[in-house]
């Protein structure tokens, strides 16, 4: 029988297993998440349009509760107000207030801000493109490559400047630190040029006179100055690092000048059309109707000056459109391979870490949370992304690796960070709580006198201590082995790491004395029979994984979050299953065997050198999603002899399985009245 025949047989058996196993360890589609990993391509014939509504489900709730967040922080701050939300599959953008002040025109969603300093992570995942490819390296010195662009720049002719080298710009720094100076001192900040924002002179002023300054006269700015390793509270940050680094990809990539050169070549072109740069001379009033009011001067919309400084903040964009920037960036590989990479610390800033174009760390040292409190140092404190602030503007949005998703929020002024952090963190918390789909809407926020209303959530899987009732015994289906650790390789090539097995796998081969009983006949009776032996001392404990080992625990969690169980163990059991539960101290591998890959099974796993079949598996999870035998036999007929396949081996899985007993679940601490949009 053909390959692709067997392939259209499992997909039809698994649609089947699918709609028979209910809502029973599956998703809100239907389908295990065991069933839908089992063969590539056919968990797409399943729930395609389950998750085109899901999708569209998420994108109307986040667009009515962002909303009522916009409208609140422009009601109390006075100012335009704009929050954007992307995921794999969908994305959000809401916007509120009015484009000037005193205005009647309402901010649309798509208007678009000035992000400043956001432009610094694209810029960062542009290069490690090219690092990807193998165009550039990070230890490569950047001064050729600069001198060179600078070099073609002086060939267009209309040169002014004095200097035509990084040599003639810094020549007491040049020996010492610039020639030296290589791509990732520039991105992660560890070495720092002389900055033109902040520096000596009055930049605001210039940039109000002459409204646009070209990089190569942000560099004239700077010429002379000594470069060093920073000080004071932002550490090694400069600005004029990324111009500089806008010079390398420029110069790498065919070497176009700056208004040429195009930013966003390596973005999807479904993105493209959300975001602008402000590279020529263009005012802001060129691309949204939004005013920006700063600190400086007032008002900047018939100004350029917000988009200073090229490839290290010209960008502009809507609250969607910087939602889904900063998610391809760092949730996809469609920019870069390396988007963790980008995110590990490099050097110490304001926030305590930065990486390459990225901010790490979002709370702590200046009492900023942009998580919330109760989240700092947990999974749903971990941002990656960057904040904007430029005249009239400023901005902010974030990666989260643990849930998968970008938040963004913005407001047309530059005076009233804490109102974007207050926004950002409201938005947020609201995303997590409809992304896990926490019952009951976990409160987010409470009433203050600051902005009338402010973020301040509950911890993620709060909870009080569990009421007494039954809970799940610990897997110990009869006087098998007490659970151990694993580690070392595996034949099947699905190592669950040290502390996991290689899979929960029965050997056909095995039989208990002759007799001609199986792991299925184990099965039937796993309290008096998984302890038999074989002839050679395996008892089915080890040699029949699948069957013998007890189902994961419902009890157990990671801490006082009841998202990180046994399901949680599964999504990465190479780093969780060594994890311990608060209290009891009891590991994940002996609660969650199964997620665990079966650790009692390894070594004769390995021993036997065994491998878990396609048709195998399958049969375990008709096995394990249904409880009908009427249901089970037709379907696993179907498959076995669509592919060809005796029903000797697998007809034992077919009995019923014993009911479970099932636990009380904890209840979650929620205020209905308190939380946004109830």
């Amino acid at each position: 029988m053909t390959r692709s025949a067997i392939l259209v047989a499992l997909a039809l058996a698994q649609t089947h297993v699918a709609l028979a196993a209910g809502d029973k360890d599956s998703d809100s589609s239907g389908v295990s998440p065991a069933t839908s990993a089992m063969l590539p391509g056919t968990a797409a014939l399943l729930d395609t349009s389950e998750m085109a509504n899901e999708a569209s489900d998420l994108k109307k709730t986040l667009e009515k509760e962002f909303k009522i967040i916009a409208d609140m922080v422009a009601k109390n701050s006075g100012q335009a107000v704009t929050i954007g939300f992307s995921n794999a599959d969908t994305s959000v953008g809401v916007a509120a207030g009015t484009t000037e002040k005193g205005g009647k025109e309402t901010v649309g969603a798509d208007y678009k801000l000035p992000g400043g300093s956001l432009t610094k992570p694209l810029t960062a995942a542009s290069i490690m493109h090219l690092v990807d490819k193998g165009t550039l390296k990070l230890d490569q010195y950047a001064s050729p490559l600069i001198d060179s662009y600078i070099g073609k720049r002086k060939k267009q002719g209309d040169w002014s400047y004095k200097w035509t080298s990084c040599e003639d710009l810094w020549p007491s720094s040049y020996k010492k630190t610039v020639s030296t100076v290589t791509i990732e001192d520039l991105m992660a900040m560890k070495i720092k040029a002389p900055d033109f924002d902040g520096g000596p002179g009055d930049l605001p002023g210039v940039l109000w006179k002459k409204s646009f300054l070209d990089p190569f006269a942000i560099l004239q700015l700077v010429q002379g100055q000594d470069w060093g390793k920073g000080g004071g509270e932002w550490g090694g940050y400069s600005s004029t690092n990324y111009v500089l680094l806008g010079m390398v990809l420029a110069e790498a990539t065919g070497g176009a000048m700056p208004d040429e050169f195009d930013q966003g070549l390596y973005l999807p072109k479904s993105l493209k059309g959300y975001l602008a740069f402000g590279n020529n001379g263009q005012k802001v009033k060129d691309f949204t109707h939004i005013h920006v009011y700063s600190k400086h001067k007032g008002d900047w919309w018939n100004s350029a000056g917000p988009m200073v400084s090229w490839t290290a903040s010209d960008i502009l964009a809507s609250g969607e459109g910087y939602a889904r920037m900063i998610y391809e960036i760092y949730g996809t590989t469609s920019i870069t391979k390396s988007g963790k990479e980008m995110a590990k610390q490099a050097s110490t800033i304001k926030y305590g870490c930065y990486g390459f174009g990225t901010e790490c760390r979002w709370y702590g040292k200046h009492g900023d949370s942009y998580c919330g409190k109760s989240l700092e140092g947990t999974d749903y404190g971990d941002l990656w992304g960057h904040g904007g602030s430029t005249y009239g503007a400023r901005t902010v949005s974030l990666y989260n690796p643990t849930l998968k998703i970008a938040v963004s929020a913005g407001m047309n002024t530059d005076q009233q960070d804490d109102a974007v952090m207050n926004a950002f963190c409201l938005a947020y918390n609201t995303a997590i709580n409809e992304v896990l789909k926490i019952p009951g809407k976990r409160k987010v926020s409470s009433s203050c006198k600051t902005f009338g209303t402010c973020c301040e959530p509950d911890p993620v899987g709060k909870s009080p201590t569990p009421r007494p009732g039954p809970s799940t015994p610990k897997p110990s289906p009869g006087p098998g082995p007490s659970p151990s650790p694993g580690g070392g390789g595996c034949p099947n090539g699905e190592d669950y790491g040290d502390d996991g097995g290689c899979g929960c796998i029965d050997d056909s081969a095995w039989e208990k004395n002759n007799s001609g009983g199986d792991c299925g006949w184990a099965g039937k009776d796993t309290a008096g029979r998984c302890g038999k032996k074989s002839d050679d001392g395996d008892t089915a404990y080890v040699a029949c994984g699948a069957t013998c080992t007890a189902k994961d625990s419902t009890s157990w969690m990671k801490g006082s979050d009841s998202s990180s169980n046994c399901n949680w163990v599964a999504g990465d059991p190479q780093d969780r299953c060594g994890k311990k539960m608060d209290g009891s101290g009891e590991h994940a591998y002996e609660a969650c065997p199964h997620a665990c890959g079966c650790p009692d099974s390894k070594k004769y796993v390995k021993k036997h050198k065994l491998k878990k079949s396609a048709l195998a598996e399958l049969a375990a999870k008709i096995a394990e999603a249904e409880d009908s035998v009427a249901v089970r036999v037709p379907t696993l007929v179907a498959v076995c002899v669509l592919a060809g396949v005796a029903l000797g081996g697998v007809a034992a899985l077919l009995a019923p399985k014993a009911k479970e007993p099932t636990e009380q679940e904890p209840l979650l601490a929620v205020s209905k009245t308190e939380s946004f949009g109830l």
